[in-house]
């Protein structure tokens, strides 16, 4: 297997949008507790009783479902932009790394008894995480 891990933020963030869009589609409690029915008889007034009581867990199932919904959704865009600013990080670092290499492979100037780019060959690898 030749491949390469990774992520494509532009996609995160549309799912984040998804996410947060679809739960505002779903009914609000108050809606979904309404229940019109007859209640002139016995028993069709305890079926509407007992849809009613259906009908307030379903809303109550539903508002939790919102809220670890919206949760998640919260903890993706964040896990995103982490690594985004991770991968500036990264490439920022890479290309220090560059420089310093770039700068290193100058030749030699003619006064100085170290060799060109070594001071900063120096100062960039004490400044690398061990």
């Amino acid at each position: 297997m030749n491949g390469q891990i990774g992520y494509d933020g532009d996609q995160a963030q549309h799912n984040v949008v998804l996410l947060t869009e679809v739960p505002e589609e779903i009914p609000a409690a108050d809606i979904i507790r309404q229940v019109d029915g007859n209640s002139a008889e016995d028993t069709s007034a305890e079926f509407t009783r007992h849809l009613e009581q259906r009908a307030r867990e379903l809303a109550a199932e539903i508002e939790n479902l919102r809220g670890w919904v919206l949760l998640n959704a919260q903890n993706l865009a964040q896990a995103v932009a982490a690594l985004q600013e991770r991968d500036m990080i990264n490439a920022t670092d890479a290309q220090q790394a560059l420089s310093v290499i770039d700068s290193a492979s100058q030749p030699a100037s003619s006064g100085g008894s170290s060799p060109a780019g070594a001071d900063g060959t120096k100062a960039f690898l004490s400044g690398l995480p061990r």
